[in-house]
């Protein structure tokens, strides 16, 4: 039997409170000159869009990182 058989779909994210107090929220700007993309929903940032860094260096929408982190 599979692992995933024995133990059923698990869903282990954070807590909303736990992301929403050390994710830092901030408008986005375009530093580079070149068009950044979100990698979770592959759009690209726009100034202004809501956006959010993580230690990686990558830039996310807010939103995208908000929902994958949960």
């Amino acid at each position: 039997m599979l692992i995933s058989e024995q133990i059923e779909d698990v869903w282990i994210g954070l807590d909303v409170d736990i992301i929403e107090g050390n994710l830092n929220r901030r408008k986005y700007e375009d530093r580079s000159g070149q068009a950044e993309k979100c990698v979770i929903c592959l759009d690209e940032l726009k100034c202004n869009d809501e956006a959010s860094t993580l230690a990686c260096g990558h830039d996310f929408h807010y939103e995208c990182i908000k929902n994958w982190l949960m």
